[in-house]
């Protein structure tokens, strides 16, 4: 009998062992946006008026043990914006934030939109006490592409502003 008993507990005991000992890895909360980390994104945008184009550069690194994505954006060499991505656990978002430049302060969430592209809905607080509210569509065009549009809110409908493509240098 004890032998029996021994072999029932060393079976538990064996069949426990094997479920825990490969242990899975947690999916990664900023998966939508991780792509975008690594090398140098830039872009050029026409003037509205016939002047000189503004050349865009971002960069994009995990930071914080990955648990965040750091980023800065350059127009014509000069920093405008420096912000962040991280994973909000309580409100089960990834969130954004980033002071610019001017003065103004821009802050939201990233949700993945239904054909796979990323939606960043956000309120920028404005320098001079105005606030407007903004939606990005990032649309992944292969490994080293993007584009990315701006709309604005037009009391309750989304206004189209403009479009600009991205593509990711090493």
């Amino acid at each position: 009998m004890r032998t029996l008993a021994a072999g029932v507990l060393f079976a538990i005991s064996a069949t426990l062992a094997m479920g825990q000992a490969t242990p899975t890895a947690a999916p990664d909360p900023l998966a939508p946006v991780a792509w975008l980390a690594g090398g140098v994104w830039k872009a050029e945008v026409p003037s509205p008026n016939g002047g000189a184009n503004t050349k865009i550069e971002q960069r994009m690194e995990r930071v914080l043990g990955g648990k965040a994505i750091r980023f800065a954006t350059k127009f014509n060499g000069v920093e405008q914006y420096e912000g962040f991505f991280a994973w909000d656990a309580v409100k089960r978002q990834i969130v954004f934030a980033y002071p610019s430049a001017a003065g103004d302060v821009t802050s939201g969430v990233a949700t993945e939109g239904t054909a796979g592209d990323v939606v960043m809905d956000f309120t920028i607080n404005n320098a001079d006490g105005t606030a407007a509210r903004y939606q990005v569509h990032i649309r992944k065009a292969g490994p080293d592409n993007y584009t990315w549009a701006l709309f604005a809110d037009a009391g309750g409908s989304w206004t189209p502003m403009f479009e600009v493509k991205y593509h990711r240098e090493s």
